[in-house]
Protein backbone atom coordinates (compact mmCIF):
# COMPACT_ATOMS: atom_id res chain seq x y z
CA UNK A 1 0.00 0.00 0.00
CA UNK A 2 1.16 3.20 -0.98
CA UNK A 3 1.88 5.84 2.08
CA UNK A 4 1.34 9.02 -0.22
CA UNK A 5 -2.33 8.79 -0.43
CA UNK A 6 -2.84 7.84 2.85
CA UNK A 7 -3.43 9.93 6.05
CA UNK A 8 -0.71 9.74 8.86
CA UNK A 9 -2.06 10.75 12.35
CA UNK A 10 -0.35 9.60 15.75
CA UNK A 11 -1.98 10.57 19.07
CA UNK A 12 0.35 8.89 21.34
CA UNK A 13 3.61 7.17 21.34
CA UNK A 14 5.83 5.37 24.25
CA UNK A 15 8.68 3.10 24.50
CA UNK A 16 9.67 1.41 27.06
CA UNK A 17 12.64 -0.05 28.77
CA UNK A 18 12.85 -2.32 25.64
CA UNK A 19 12.64 -2.92 22.44
CA UNK A 20 10.00 -5.09 21.04
CA UNK A 21 8.66 -6.98 17.64
CA UNK A 22 5.92 -3.33 17.84
CA UNK A 23 8.31 -1.00 18.28
CA UNK A 24 10.20 -2.13 15.91
CA UNK A 25 7.46 -1.90 13.65
CA UNK A 26 6.76 1.91 14.44
CA UNK A 27 10.25 2.97 13.55
CA UNK A 28 9.25 1.68 10.65
CA UNK A 29 6.70 3.43 9.91
CA UNK A 30 7.92 6.08 11.37
CA UNK A 31 10.59 6.28 8.89
CA UNK A 32 8.56 5.15 5.55
CA UNK A 33 6.14 8.81 6.07
CA UNK A 34 9.58 10.45 6.64
CA UNK A 35 11.69 9.17 3.89
CA UNK A 36 10.73 11.17 0.87
CA UNK A 37 11.28 15.09 2.48
CA UNK A 38 14.19 16.37 4.11
CA UNK A 39 11.45 17.84 6.49
CA UNK A 40 8.47 16.34 7.07
CA UNK A 41 5.30 18.22 6.71
CA UNK A 42 3.20 15.55 9.20
CA UNK A 43 3.52 15.80 12.93
CA UNK A 44 3.17 13.34 15.95
CA UNK A 45 1.03 14.37 18.28
CA UNK A 46 2.62 13.09 21.14
CA UNK A 47 5.89 11.19 22.02
CA UNK A 48 7.48 9.50 25.32
CA UNK A 49 10.76 8.09 25.10
CA UNK A 50 11.59 6.78 29.12
CA UNK A 51 14.02 4.97 30.51
CA UNK A 52 17.13 6.14 28.61
CA UNK A 53 15.45 5.60 25.42
CA UNK A 54 16.22 9.06 23.59
CA UNK A 55 19.45 8.50 21.95
CA UNK A 56 18.17 4.93 20.98
CA UNK A 57 15.65 6.10 19.50
CA UNK A 58 17.97 8.69 17.40
CA UNK A 59 19.91 5.66 16.42
CA UNK A 60 17.19 3.39 15.24
CA UNK A 61 16.08 6.69 12.99
CA UNK A 62 18.77 5.95 10.37
CA UNK A 63 18.01 9.25 8.62
CA UNK A 64 21.17 11.39 8.36
CA UNK A 65 19.92 14.72 7.62
CA UNK A 66 15.61 14.46 8.80
CA UNK A 67 13.62 16.31 11.21
CA UNK A 68 10.66 14.92 13.37
CA UNK A 69 8.12 17.04 13.94
CA UNK A 70 6.53 16.28 17.12
CA UNK A 71 3.67 18.48 18.89
CA UNK A 72 4.43 16.96 22.61
CA UNK A 73 7.64 15.53 23.79
CA UNK A 74 8.47 14.09 27.27
CA UNK A 75 12.01 12.82 27.90
CA UNK A 76 13.32 10.72 30.77
CA UNK A 77 17.34 10.14 29.94
CA UNK A 78 19.83 9.75 32.73
CA UNK A 79 23.32 8.64 33.24
CA UNK A 80 25.88 11.07 30.94
CA UNK A 81 26.02 10.09 27.55
CA UNK A 82 26.75 13.00 25.28
CA UNK A 83 24.20 11.88 22.08
CA UNK A 84 23.69 8.37 20.32
CA UNK A 85 26.88 6.10 19.61
CA UNK A 86 26.40 6.47 15.53
CA UNK A 87 27.05 9.95 14.40
CA UNK A 88 23.37 11.79 12.92
CA UNK A 89 21.78 15.11 12.14
CA UNK A 90 18.12 14.08 13.08
CA UNK A 91 16.87 16.67 15.16
CA UNK A 92 13.63 16.49 16.68
CA UNK A 93 11.25 19.76 15.80
CA UNK A 94 8.75 20.03 18.88
CA UNK A 95 6.04 22.62 18.10
CA UNK A 96 4.24 23.16 21.53
CA UNK A 97 5.31 20.94 24.98
CA UNK A 98 8.35 19.75 25.64
CA UNK A 99 9.42 18.08 29.66
CA UNK A 100 12.90 17.03 30.07
CA UNK A 101 14.23 14.97 32.77
CA UNK A 102 17.73 14.09 33.40
CA UNK A 103 20.53 14.93 31.01
CA UNK A 104 20.89 18.02 29.05
CA UNK A 105 22.49 16.54 26.21
CA UNK A 106 19.28 15.96 25.07
CA UNK A 107 18.64 19.86 24.27
CA UNK A 108 21.91 19.21 21.63
CA UNK A 109 19.13 17.02 19.14
CA UNK A 110 16.14 19.25 19.83
CA UNK A 111 15.07 22.44 18.36
CA UNK A 112 11.94 24.37 19.70
CA UNK A 113 9.20 25.37 17.62
CA UNK A 114 7.96 28.80 17.22
CA UNK A 115 4.52 27.96 18.76
CA UNK A 116 6.24 26.33 21.87
CA UNK A 117 4.04 27.14 25.05
CA UNK A 118 5.42 24.92 27.67
CA UNK A 119 9.17 24.34 28.37
CA UNK A 120 9.81 21.70 31.45
CA UNK A 121 13.00 20.57 32.29
CA UNK A 122 13.40 18.87 35.28
CA UNK A 123 16.76 18.47 37.29
CA UNK A 124 19.09 20.00 35.02
CA UNK A 125 19.46 22.66 37.19
CA UNK A 126 20.13 20.22 40.16
CA UNK A 127 22.62 18.56 37.74
CA UNK A 128 24.08 21.85 37.24
CA UNK A 129 24.96 21.99 40.80
CA UNK A 130 26.77 18.47 41.14
CA UNK A 131 30.60 18.37 41.29
CA UNK A 132 30.89 15.24 38.79
CA UNK A 133 28.71 16.77 36.13
CA UNK A 134 30.68 19.93 34.46
CA UNK A 135 27.78 21.87 33.25
CA UNK A 136 27.24 25.48 33.62
CA UNK A 137 24.36 26.26 36.18
CA UNK A 138 20.87 27.51 34.11
CA UNK A 139 17.63 29.15 34.93
CA UNK A 140 15.23 29.19 32.39
CA UNK A 141 12.12 31.03 32.71
CA UNK A 142 9.43 30.44 29.76
CA UNK A 143 6.74 33.01 29.49
CA UNK A 144 3.95 33.98 26.90
CA UNK A 145 5.73 34.27 23.21
CA UNK A 146 9.28 34.50 25.58
CA UNK A 147 11.84 32.11 27.21
CA UNK A 148 14.23 33.88 29.82
CA UNK A 149 17.89 32.56 30.40
CA UNK A 150 19.32 33.79 33.72
CA UNK A 151 22.80 32.95 35.59
CA UNK A 152 24.76 31.34 32.95
CA UNK A 153 23.80 32.19 29.16
CA UNK A 154 26.21 28.70 28.35
CA UNK A 155 22.21 27.27 27.29
CA UNK A 156 21.30 29.55 24.52
CA UNK A 157 23.38 27.50 22.03
CA UNK A 158 21.40 24.43 22.71
CA UNK A 159 17.63 26.95 21.90
CA UNK A 160 16.72 27.57 18.21
CA UNK A 161 14.12 29.94 18.70
CA UNK A 162 13.63 33.78 18.78
CA UNK A 163 14.94 34.47 22.86
CA UNK A 164 14.87 37.19 25.50
CA UNK A 165 18.11 36.89 27.56
CA UNK A 166 17.73 38.44 31.17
Amino acid sequence: DSMEKSEFYVEKVSFGSKLNPKSEKLLKLIERVHAEEATAPRKIKALALNKNNFFWFLEKRRATKRKIHIEDLAVTQRGDENGPETETSTRIVVSKRISITGNTCVLLFIELGPEISHLNIDEIQRQCLSPEIVIPRIKIVLTKNKITVRENLHVLQFLKKNITAT
